[in-house]
Order: C-alpha cells, then structure tokens, then sequence
C-alpha cells in the first residue's frame, strides 16, 4: 500500500529523502434523529423527524396510511419507531439527503419492522 492510500503524505526532507507525516481525518459525527411528534391528515399520519449533524437541522415529514392502521400492517405505538428506522436507513444511503417531499413507509417497510419484531420478541402479542 503507498503512504498515498494509507491516508500518509510523504514529504521532501533533507537530502532528498522523503519524510512521512501521517494526517488523521475526523469523521464528522454522525447526525442525530429525534421525533418531533405526528398530525393526523386525510392521507394518514404525518411523522415529523428533526435531524441535527453539527449545526446543520434538516426536518424530514414521514406518512404512514390510515389503511395501514385499520388493517392491523402497523400499531399506533410502534409508528415512530418504524419512521425512526426508515429515516436512519435513508441517512445511511445518503448522509446529505435533504427533505423533500413526505416519505411514504411501504407495505415491504411494514413487514420487514414486523418481522424483525417477531424475531426479538417470539411471545409478544400481536
């Protein structure tokens, strides 16, 4: 591996020999996510989700249908943490994703929360 790849500078000392100087780079800490609180909409529930990276706050609205709750695909309390979960897999993708328009939690969403629910706790009851 050269001193290039290894996050090394190398640097003409004396002579024409090459001094290596190694440059640690901090990592920017990694943003956090803290529900705000829901409305109720005619589409469904509105989550809303501050996400703060330094000085930086960017708010993210998530939906989740009211089919979703009537047919039983999602309970009313595991609703943030599904939203929780969703914005902090997007993040994951993309550090820098920007709100847009409200994220819409999908069928496929559900279930995959659901089952690895069912996974922690075999005896909860649904």
């Amino acid at each position: 591996m050269s001193n290039q790849e290894s996050g090394q500078s190398p640097v003409a000392g004396a002579g024409g020999a090459e001094t290596v100087i190694a440059v640690k780079v901090k990592a920017p800490p990694a943003p956090s996510v803290r529900y705000l609180g829901f409305r109720t909409t005619a589409d469904g529930r509105e989550y809303s989700m501050r996400v703060t990276a330094g000085f930086d706050h960017r708010h993210f609205v998530l939906l989740i249908p009211h089919e979703v709750f009537a047919s039983r695909e999602a309970r009313f309390q595991d609703a943030p943490d599904l939203c929780f979960a969703r914005l902090q897999r997007d993040l994951a993708a993309d550090p820098g994703l920007l709100p847009g328009p409200r994220l819409v939690l999908t069928t496929r969403e559900l279930l995959d929360y659901r089952l690895a629910q069912d996974k922690r706790s075999p005896n909860r009851k649904r």
